[in-house]
């Protein structure tokens, strides 16, 4: 005789938790990796914003010094991602010269301003002006730009 609410099986009463849990975490996931693309939209304004900054020589090389204090530790003298400190982050920095293709001007300025969310790409509006941004814009260009053979 079966006592009354019990369930006819301990294992069945498990493989349900477990279920429930395993359905719970992937929930989770998918609703966090919805929130990190949503941080990470370049809202259309800064998309459609032109560089203010011409790519003179003297921006280039404000954006060059810019670049070796602030980028090249994580993406490399070469945009690889794989400068210096890489090797430590738990994700790999990403490919600068495949960004800077798919990129406009103004989606790179923004993404240097606001970082990247579940990554270890910083914001630099704390610490870069607008202007300095642009600079960096105008070196990325230059040194990765979609005419380049990288």
């Amino acid at each position: 005789r079966r006592d009354a609410g019990r369930s006819p099986s301990p294992i069945l009463d498990a493989a349900r938790v477990a279920c429930l849990f395993l359905a719970l975490v992937a929930g989770l996931a998918a609703g966090s990796r919805t929130l990190v693309h949503a941080a990470d939209a370049i809202p259309v304004e800064a998309a459609s914003t032109a560089n203010p900054t011409a790519a003179s020589a003297e921006s280039i090389a404000r954006g060059e010094q810019l670049y070796g204090a602030n980028c090249a530790a994580c993406h490399g003298d070469d945009g690889r991602g794989d400068g210096p400190t890489a090797a430590e982050l738990p994700w790999g920095p990403r490919d600068l010269r495949a960004a800077v293709s798919r990129l406009n001007d103004g989606e790179l300025a923004y993404r240097i301003g606001a970082g990247l969310a579940g990554t270890e790409m910083p914001a630099f509006s704390p610490s870069l002006s607008e202007a300095e941004r642009w600079d960096l814009v105008n070196l990325l260009r230059d040194r990765f730009g979609d005419d380049q053979d990288n």
